[in-house]
């Protein structure tokens, strides 16, 4: 069983349009886990002078402030979502998510921190359901699960690489955080998937050819 599923495995990773979304999907990942630990160590920075339970409160807010998107703008962004382009959608809120990370730098303020977080999360509720789209829609219909699970990983697996670039280099955390997005726009301002094509091998070969590795 193990066996059979790395020959799955290896058998999407010889695929190269889905091999560079997932690629992208896990920097992509990176980038989030980092913005998450650079903005709760700068609401604790922020308050330094204050008491333990301010700086705790603080950082509290950086949470809170990640969860209440999914809450408020939840089901709306959601049927938003699939009413737009997904390649654009994710391009354009790659680019944003960048631009809010770095703004938080340069800001310097708590207040400002929480609103760019709150945006950042709303921003990732439109991007997360076109990168699911066009996931399904570029793997092979028998190697679903195995994708998903690949997916999982990127996504989870990037928390401890995440936590070590953080400490020990938390001073260009920030930059990194600002330019991810830029780093996964090449390979994802590609990606074009025909959504109505119910053959997949001939959607993969759309996928393929918009990437130019045919």
């Amino acid at each position: 069983m193990g066996r059979r599923h790395e020959n799955a495995v290896f058998a999407l990773l010889r695929i190269p349009v889905l091999r560079r979304m997932w690629a992208a999907i896990t920097v992509s990942s990176l980038g989030d886990w980092l913005g998450l630990l650079a903005n709760t160590a700068l609401a604790q920075q922020l308050t330094a002078d204050r008491s333990v339970a301010a700086q705790g409160l603080a950082i509290s807010g950086v949470i809170l402030t990640r969860l209440l998107p999914d809450v408020l703008l939840g089901p709306i962004a959601g049927a938003l979502a699939d009413k737009l382009d997904r390649r654009r959608t994710i391009i354009i809120g790659d680019i944003l998510a960048g631009l809010l990370f770095l703004s938080i730098a340069i800001a310097y303020d708590l207040a400002w921190l929480y609103a760019a977080q709150f945006l950042i999360e709303a921003v990732g509720l439109f991007t997360m359901p076109a990168k699911q789209a066009i996931w399904v829609n570029i793997v092979p219909r028998e190697k679903l699960v195995v994708a998903n699970q690949m997916s999982l990983i990127s996504v989870y697996g990037a928390v401890p690489v995440a936590a070590v670039i953080f400490v020990s280099n938390s001073r260009s955390v920030i930059w990194l955080v600002s330019t991810t997005p830029r780093m996964t726009m090449t390979i994802k301002d590609n990606v074009k998937v025909e959504t109505t094509t119910r053959n997949w091998s001939e959607r993969r070969h759309v996928c393929a050819r918009v990437l130019l590795i045919e």
